[in-house]
């Protein structure tokens, strides 16, 4: 997607997501939420269309979102690398 997308969200987020260091993913099954950030401190939020954070997700509860595909910015400096920062427990 491109930058101008998730206009809440940070510049440094959005590196940081094309990084590998934070994961971003679409969600399928939260009403209101569209994306879940997971970041490198075992630490998820959820975030509106526009990337306005919703809520703390405690990590523990992850297991219960059905992921969608994971989102990266097209128009970034850097090319998007794919990380995955979580593990169902």
């Amino acid at each position: 997607m491109p930058r101008t997308e998730l206009k809440a969200l940070a510049t440094e987020v959005k590196t940081l997501i094309n990084n590998g260091v934070y994961s971003l993913y679409a969600v399928k099954n939260m009403p209101g939420v569209s994306y879940i950030l997971v970041t490198n401190a075992q630490r998820a939020f959820a975030l509106s269309e526009d990337g306005q954070v919703l809520r703390d997700i405690e990590f523990a509860r992850l297991g219960e979102v059905e992921f969608g595909e994971p989102a990266f910015f097209t128009d970034s400096d850097s090319a998007p690398t794919f990380k995955l920062n979580y593990a169902a427990g």
